[in-house]
């Protein structure tokens, strides 16, 4: 059985301010991205531990990790770092690991 309606620990913040607070919210994004993006290898793998999480097999962690990492993908250079949000996360050892 599927629960779309699984929340992240923290939402995922878009470009355009909007949040993805739940399994459902990323679904629908994925899902209105156009067709050429969502064959793209970053956004399979993105929908796939979507599913994944929703049917209960994988934690909602890992879908997440998922969309951001397809997320950023899609996003030049500079972006991406102003997003980080402070320098405690630019300077961690971590911050190449998504």
């Amino acid at each position: 059985m599927t629960d779309w309606s699984r929340h992240f620990d923290e939402p995922l913040p878009l470009l355009d301010g909007r949040l993805l607070r739940t399994l459902l919210d990323a679904g629908r994004y994925v899902e209105a991205l156009p067709k050429s993006k969502q064959e793209r290898a970053e956004w399979q793998t993105a929908t796939h531990f979507l599913l994944m999480a929703a049917e209960g097999r994988l934690p909602v962690m890992f879908a997440h990790i998922a969309l951001l990492k397809a997320l950023k993908k899609g996003r030049p250079e500079k972006e991406r770092t102003s997003t980080q949000g402070s320098e405690e996360i630019q300077d961690s050892p971590m911050k190449d690991a998504f």
